[in-house]
């Protein structure tokens, strides 16, 4: 029989959305859409999805590896799958090879490498990428140390609620790292990491006690100002 180009075509549309079903019958059975939670079988039609090229699946099947969901815990598999998704450029992937490098799970240590997939990650627009690149470049880990750009990624993140980065945003500010010290900036930033953060806790409260009423109350309105902000 001859395959003509729209038969071949149609052939191939219909793998494709054999394949985005696999994925979703992933997610459904991962997390109890309709059907009883069975971590087992949704990552069986996660690696049936993901051989084909998914790359949300490949991810949820380096995640499931790496936190033992559904299959054994097993590192290396992990790094095969986050590695395959991260060059795809899926950015949560490409935040955990950072991590797994930069910690040495399931792949030699490199703290290098660790930063070069953080990059990738914080480019893309992901805070937790964003806030472990500022770390990188605040030590020096796998880096060379640069304050100011630490401070950059710190505030990427904290920008998009990031409560970690807020707080050592926070911190650059009232030591003067990286940028021109400013305590009432610094009273904002920790004020908002404090929200969600118990060190950021602890930190304004030694700063009401450090700094003027006066000071604190600036803080707290600078503070609703960058939440206003982010609204918009």
């Amino acid at each position: 029989m001859e395959v003509t180009r729209s038969s071949a075509s149609q052939a191939a549309t219909n793998e494709q959305e054999s394949t985005n079903a696999h994925y979703r019958l992933g997610l459904a059975y991962d997390y109890g859409d309709g059907v009883k939670v069975d971590k087992s079988i949704a990552m069986m039609w996660y690696l049936k999805a993901a051989e084909h090229g998914i790359v949300s699946a490949q991810y949820r099947l380096g995640l499931a590896y790496d936190k033992g969901e559904g299959v054994g815990k097993d590192k290396a598999e992990a790094v095969r799958w986050y590695r395959l998704a991260a060059e795809q450029g899926n950015g949560l992937a490409q935040m955990y090879l950072g991590y797994a490098y930069d910690t040495g799970s399931g792949v030699k240590q490199s703290q290098s490498e660790g930063v070069k997939w953080f990059t990738k990650a914080a480019e893309g627009g992901n805070a937790g990428a964003q806030y472990r690149l500022g770390l990188a470049y605040d030590y020096g880990e796998g880096v060379e140390e640069n304050k100011a750009v630490a401070v950059k990624w710190y505030r990427l993140a904290a920008e998009q609620g990031n409560a970690s980065a807020r707080l050592n945003l926070g911190s650059a500010y009232l030591c003067g790292q990286g940028l021109v010290g400013d305590l009432v900036e610094g009273y904002a930033w920790i004020y908002l990491a404090a929200k969600e953060n118990e060190d950021a806790v602890r930190q304004l409260g030694d700063l009401d006690k450090k700094l003027t009423k006066m000071q604190c109350k600036k803080g707290i309105q600078r503070a609703e100002e960058i939440v206003e902000a982010r609204r918009w």
